[in-house]
């Protein structure tokens, strides 16, 4: 919370801001969030204003729209092409798994982010990368703006 004196630590949700977005946060702000809050709580002063911010950034979850099969033949480190284009990234499928169709957050199977001067290079990188994981597992992965859950079966 800001007061009069300055930000003070009121209290931390156990899962700040969700799932990886302090981490998104704190590579474009090249600031580790957490400690932030480490240095608050230690009743250490903090900048008075928002975080520096060096570009933009875009996460966005792997998913399919449909039950899905990865191919059988694909080497263990199959993401790391992909990786190599991006800021950061994660996958937890492979060869031959079945992923579900994306109806919650946990029915992802992995997530990219990606930093460049503004939201639509982002965006764009995550966009290029997912288009070449499509064409690497054969079937499609739903897209950036995507806000309408697939239908349940």
């Amino acid at each position: 919370m800001h007061t009069p004196s300055g930000f003070r630590l009121i209290e931390v949700d156990p899962r700040l801001t969700g799932g990886s977005l302090p981490d998104t946060i704190s590579s474009v702000a090249g600031v580790d969030v957490f400690a932030l809050l480490v240095d608050l709580f230690l009743g250490e002063p903090l900048h008075d204003g928002p975080l520096p911010l060096r570009g933009s950034a875009s996460h966005s979850f792997l998913a399919a729209p449909e039950k899905s099969t990865v191919p059988a033949g694909l080497p263990d480190d199959w993401f790391a092409p992909f990786l190599a284009r991006l800021h950061s990234g994660r996958v937890r499928v492979r060869a031959g798994d079945v992923v579900p169709p994306m109806r919650t957050n946990f029915d992802s199977f992995g997530m990219l982010r990606a930093l460049a001067p503004t939201p639509a290079e982002a965006e764009a990188v995550c966009s290029a990368v997912k288009a070449d994981i499509e064409g690497l597992f054969g079937f499609p992965l739903l897209a950036e703006r995507t806000r309408t859950p697939a239908p349940v079966a």
